[in-house]
C-alpha cells in the first residue's frame, strides 16, 4: 500500500463543521426577522381603521351570511345583517378577532417567510388557507349553536377553546407544510 500524496484537509473539514451551524443559525434567524416583519404588516393594516372597513369588515359580512346560509341547510332557521347572524333565541356578531384573520396570518406569514421555491409556497397557502377560512365557519356554526342550546357555555367556547385551537392549528398547517415542503415530492 503506497501512502497518498494528497495532505489530509482536516482544518476545511473542521471549519466547514463549524460555519454549517453558523449558516443555520443565519437562516432560522431571517426567517424570525421576516415573520416577524410581515406580522407586524399584518397588525398594522388589520387594526388601521379604513383598511378594516374596506377589506375585512366585508370578510366578516361574508362569514356571517355564509354561517346564516349553512345554519338555514341544517335547520337552524337564522338571518344575518351585516356581520350579525340572529334568530328568535341567539344573535351573534362576527367582529375583528373573531374572523381567523390573525390565526390565517400566522400561517400566511410563515409560509411567505420561510425559504422555499414559489409553487410549493402558492400550494401550500392555497390549502391551508382554504383549510383555515372553513374551519372558521364550522366553528362559527358551533358557537351559535352553543348560544342557542347552552348559552352558559358560550364565552368558554368562544374566548378559550376556538381561539386556542386556531392558534394551534395555524402553526400545525405550518409546521406540516414545512416538512411537505423539505421534502417537494410529497407536495
Amino acid at each position: 500500500m503506497k501512502p497518498s500524496s494528497k495532505p489530509v484537509q482536516t482544518a476545511t473539514i473542521d471549519e466547514a463543521l463549524k460555519k454549517q451551524p453558523a449558516k443555520q443559525s443565519k437562516k432560522l434567524l431571517l426567517f424570525i426577522l421576516k415573520f416577524a416583519l410581515l406580522f407586524i404588516l399584518f397588525e398594522v393594516c388589520y387594526f388601521n381603521e379604513y383598511l378594516y372597513q374596506h377589506v375585512f369588515f366585508p370578510v366578516n359580512n361574508f362569514f356571517a351570511s355564509a354561517t346564516g346560509k349553512v345554519l338555514g341547510w341544517i335547520g337552524i332557521p337564522a338571518q344575518h345583517q351585516g356581520d350579525t347572524i340572529s334568530n328568535a333565541q341567539f344573535s351573534m356578531s362576527v367582529k375583528q378577532g373573531c374572523d381567523s384573520m390573525e390565526a390565517l396570518a400566522i400561517f400566511v406569514c410563515g409560509v411567505i417567510a420561510f425559504p422555499s421555491n414559489m409553487s410549493i409556497k402558492l400550494k401550500g397557502l392555497l390549502i391551508g388557507s382554504l383549510i383555515i377560512l372553513t374551519l372558521n365557519l364550522v366553528r362559527l356554526i358551533h358557537l351559535f349553536w352553543v348560544g342557542i342550546n347552552q348559552r352558559d357555555l358560550f364565552d368558554l367556547f368562544h374566548l378559550e377553546i376556538w381561539q386556542g385551537f386556531f392558534i394551534i392549528l395555524s402553526i400545525s398547517l405550518w409546521i406540516i407544510w414545512v416538512i411537505k415542503a423539505s421534502k417537494p415530492d410529497k407536495l
